[in-house]
């Protein structure tokens, strides 16, 4: 079998696997799944971002909110059709699972193209796949599934970057690191990694780092800038 109907088959069998999680699980047995929900609903019911009020210890109301609006627009859809809670949950857990799949299928594009050994590389895809604690997680209401496709993809980008001669990442990498900081605020390390891969790359002319460097931060600052402005006005911190 080639490499791609083998990565195929092993995307295929991840889906099955995370389908079997979704119905096994119990709804909000996973990890702070209800508390993503509570926001998640909270969005899609009053068309704006919930504030953290002082003793609520289990909300998750503080987190940066791009996950939680865009699973909004799937819970409005989800209620179209049913006021079952258990079933907008099971929709928003395969919402999780989908965008598990695409994380798993850049990890494959990283590992091909950082790799030269084929086996390499569908072994670090079937791990991605086929952890158990990972399949868990991919299958609950999280913002941590977005944020790991995100990860993924700044540090594809960057491995594209340092590869390429003449690169013009800075645009794409400004964007992905915006949402990132909206997304989810452990994601900081892996926007902190972009201009050391900018300086890896241009240490013998430093000169070349301003430009990208400063589109990339005006990029992300224009996408994140507004959400830090409202958690020091409401909370005093960042």
């Amino acid at each position: 079998m080639n490499e791609k109907k083998t990565i195929a088959l092993i995307l295929i069998l991840a889906f099955i696997l995370r389908i079997i999680f979704i119905f096994a699980v119990p709804v909000f047995e996973k990890p702070d799944e209800k508390s993503h929900f509570e926001y998640i609903k909270f969005v899609a019911e009053n068309n704006r971002l919930p504030v953290q009020e002082k003793g609520q210890t289990s909300a998750e109301y503080f987190q940066p909110p791009f996950y939680h609006v865009f699973a909004s627009f799937i819970l409005r859809f989800a209620k179209i059709f049913t006021d079952n809670v258990e079933y907008q949950v099971i929709s928003l857990r395969f919402l999780s699972s989908i965008i598990s799949l695409a994380t798993i299928y850049f990890i494959y594009k990283l590992s091909k193209f950082v790799l030269k050994n084929n086996k390499l590389v569908v072994m670090s895809v079937a791990f991605a796949a086929f952890l158990p604690s990972l399949i868990n997680t991919n299958t609950g209401i999280t913002n941590s599934n977005f944020s790991d496709l995100l990860a993924v993809l700044i540090i594809y980008q960057l491995a594209l970057m340092l590869k390429e001669e003449k690169g013009n990442k800075h645009y794409i990498l400004g964007i992905l690191s915006g949402i990132a900081m909206i997304t989810r605020l452990n994601l900081i390390p892996v926007v902190c990694a972009i201009p050391v891969a900018y300086l890896i790359k241009y240490y013998k002319t430093p000169s070349k780092l301003i430009k990208p460097l400063l589109i990339i931060g005006a990029i992300a600052l224009a996408i994140s800038g507004w959400n830090f402005l409202r958690n020091f006005n409401l909370y005093g911190d960042l």
